[in-house]
């Protein structure tokens, strides 16, 4: 005699197999916008770090973003810059799958510059009003934050997928997350 499956056999497969499907999917994305969290955060703790160390040192820090990430740079004493490697945290960083740089607004003393990303991932001057501490890098692509002496106060807005994260630095050095991922406007 030969057995084989019932229908009710199957369904019941098939509704298991679905329901392990949808939480597999669900446990990807819940560690795609872990992933972008903790590149938030990282990048959060680097900017801060670039601050102590530019005043400790008593030389000039950059951070570049470029469309696919950022890279440090610091001033020598010949004037040039030198892209950083080490430390780790100062090391090239590409974002994480699907986060970029939406908007940058870098200032002193009252004295603020919007930048905002095009779809090819260059910034234009949206608002200009005073001196700008977030200057243009070699090709016009991508911006560019110097810590020195002292810090700039900047805002630096991220986006992923319908979110946003943003970073606020202190002219005291301090850079801080402000307020949780928010939906895209």
């Amino acid at each position: 005699m030969q057995r084989g499956f019932t229908l009710v056999e199957l369904l019941v497969v098939l509704v298991i197999v679905g329901i392990a499907g949808g939480g597999i999917a669900l446990a990807l994305d819940r560690a795609q916008a872990d992933d972008s969290e903790r590149e938030v955060e990282r990048l959060r703790r680097a900017l801060e770090g670039a601050a102590y160390r530019a005043e400790l040192r008593g030389r000039a820090l950059a951070v570049d973003f470029l469309p696919d990430g950022y890279r440090f740079s610091e001033r020598q004493p010949d004037g040039g810059w030198k892209r950083l490697e080490t430390p780790p945290e100062f090391a090239p960083r590409a974002f994480a799958s699907g986060l970029r740089v939406a908007a940058l607004r870098v200032g002193e003393r009252g004295a603020r510059q919007a930048l905002h990303a095009g779809s090819d991932g260059a910034f234009s001057a949206a608002a200009l009003a005073g001196e700008s501490l977030a200057t243009p890098l070699e090709g016009g692509s991508g911006r560019r934050i110097v810590f020195g002496s002292r810090a700039p106060a900047f805002e630096l807005e991220l986006a992923e997928d319908g979110k946003r994260y943003r970073i606020a630095g202190r002219i005291d050095g301090r850079v801080e997350r402000l307020a949780g991922a928010e939906p895209a406007r």
